[in-house]
């Protein structure tokens, strides 16, 4: 495949962007790594959203500061994986969340204080929990290497953001609701939610 010098500009501006990322996929791409990626671009701007939400409503010192790694986290893993998205032709506005996100998001809306917190962290437990699964069910699933090498890197901090999850619910005794599942930690396939 031939490229004129636009295009060329376009693929070396893309490529630069990536920093710290591997080589971005190929144009090819399955359906499933472009399910992959745009879940996670979703998944990123609804933890940028909740966060934000966190910070404001908060009553706990800890949530403020787990609210602030997920924003930090989830702000750079989309700048990471935006470069990915547009050689898929993948388009995820920044407000763009799955209807379960936007559910979340309304019920977090209404709470304050404590009641805030516990269900901030409630919904971090699946959250966290799901991203992983996306990542390990990618790295399981896919054929482009180098997107499997950025899902096991996300999935690396995926696991973090699991435990840091736990932990704050320990501390603010805060159960598992029903349909969460605790992940493997291992990097092994586990089927992703719809």
């Amino acid at each position: 495949m031939r490229f004129n010098g636009i295009e060329r500009a376009v693929i070396l501006t893309g490529v630069a962007l990536c920093g710290a990322m591997p080589a971005l996929a190929q144009s090819n791409a399955s359906k499933t790594d472009k399910y992959f990626v745009a879940a996670i671009l979703q998944t990123s701007n609804a933890e940028v959203q909740t966060g934000n939400l966190a910070e404001q409503k908060s009553s706990s010192a800890d949530v403020k500061r787990f609210a602030q790694r997920m924003i930090g986290d989830h702000t750079q893993l989309s700048q990471q994986m935006q470069p990915l998205a547009q050689q898929m032709t993948i388009t995820v506005a920044p407000d763009e969340r799955t209807p379960h996100q936007q559910k979340a998001s309304a019920k977090l809306q209404e709470l304050s204080g404590d009641a805030f917190d516990k269900e901030y962290i409630r919904a971090q437990l699946d959250e966290q929990s799901h991203t992983l699964r996306l990542f390990q069910s990618e790295i399981a699933t896919t054929h482009d290497e180098n997107l499997k090498q950025t899902a096991q890197a996300g999935a690396k901090v995926a696991i973090v953001h699991v435990h840091l999850a736990e932990e704050l619910a320990e501390a603010h005794h805060v159960g598992l609701s029903a349909g969460v599942h605790r992940p493997t930690t291992a990097l092994t396939p586990v089927a992703t939610r719809q």
